[in-house]
């Protein structure tokens, strides 16, 4: 029975991974899309989306990519909430804009809720892209960092 259970977790699991996987691939794409249109150079979106993959490949690395990308889930929906409650968070200073963008009970809770949504499928959408990696990362040399 013990086994039974184990399987259809991970085959549950697996299930969100790969649905959670596409969404995170297509967010990577689109900040190297852009990071290309900005600095105006097909090389800027190769280097991005190399730099972005091997970031997800790399366990602590791929934990800060998760934090940065719930960060700014977080962000923008304090920044939807301050928007429909009139709160102008534009200030001379980024510092100020933060505070001011979290200000109300609102963007609070939708920033917090964001966040934690935000964190869960980002970390199952690297969990995918390290399992979709794996191969090539094998066939690596022995470089330091690249073993699980």
């Amino acid at each position: 029975m013990e086994s039974r259970i184990n399987t259809r977790t991970g085959f549950t699991q697996a299930r969100l991974n790969s649905k959670t996987g596409r969404l995170f691939v297509v967010e990577v794409l689109f900040v190297a899309i852009f990071i290309g249109i900005y600095f105006a150079s097909w090389y800027s979106f190769g280097a991005a989306l190399f730099a972005l993959t091997l970031i997800c490949y790399l366990q602590i690395t791929g934990l800060i990519l998760a934090i940065t990308f719930s960060s700014l889930w977080a962000c923008l929906a304090a920044a939807n909430a301050c928007i429909f409650q009139g709160v102008d968070f534009f200030q001379d200073s980024f510092y100020d804009s933060i505070l001011i963008l979290f200000s109300t009970p609102a963007s609070c809770v939708l920033g917090i809720s964001f966040f934690a949504l935000g964190l869960h499928f980002h970390l199952t959408g690297i969990e995918w892209a390290r399992d979709v990696l794996d191969p090539i990362g094998r066939n690596f040399p022995k470089i330091p960092g690249f073993k699980k």
